[in-house]
């Protein structure tokens, strides 16, 4: 059996960045530099940053949704409420946790660490907004393996979107 050879051999690459997209943009696009199509790796970023800034902020101000092509499903942001349950006697909730005094509880008392206790962030109006990306009608393999996962600056623009009220959005289904 041949010694290990890392991990960055054994990893499978799952997503796509920006060059490897420009460089199957130029491959399949452009013969020469003299071509009609082709731009320069500059312009080809700054075309998708507007693009996809343009979409975020019609989905946060217009509650657009967006139909990717080929059936590949949409993208949209949605509003849910949260909820606390009691199943088989059990507090169940989908209240996110607060990391920070959560610690800092288990450095105080060694009881709640074994116990695992989680202290959670309570919501006032208890609605929480997120990004969804919807593939129930897509139409390729392999479903569960794809998600979209925004960007901390888009995350942000819905946040500020939020705080000031001015977006309201459909509920989940």
């Amino acid at each position: 059996m041949p010694a290990r050879q890392g991990k960055s051999k054994e990893k499978i690459k799952s997503d796509i960045n920006l060059p490897e997209q420009y460089k199957y943009y130029i491959n399949n696009n452009c013969e020469n530099k003299e071509s009609s199509f082709y731009v320069t790796r500059t312009q080809y970023s700054n075309f998708l940053k507007s693009l996809f800034s343009l979409m975020i902020n019609n989905m946060i101000h217009k509650n657009d949704e967006y139909q990717l092509p080929y059936r590949l499903g949409s993208l949209c942001i949605r509003k849910y409420v949260q909820k606390v349950k009691i199943i088989d006697g059990k507090l169940v909730s989908n209240f996110p946790v607060d990391w920070n005094s959560t610690l800092k509880l288990w450095e105080e008392d060694e009881e709640s660490k074994k116990e695992k206790k989680l202290i959670r962030h309570i919501n006032k109006n208890k609605e929480v907004y997120r990004y969804i990306y919807i593939k129930g009608m897509a139409n390729y393999t392999n479903k569960k393996f794809y998600k979209f996962k925004p960007t901390r600056t888009n995350k942000l623009k819905l946040k500020t979107a939020i705080e000031n009220g001015t977006v309201d959005f459909y509920n989940l289904f």
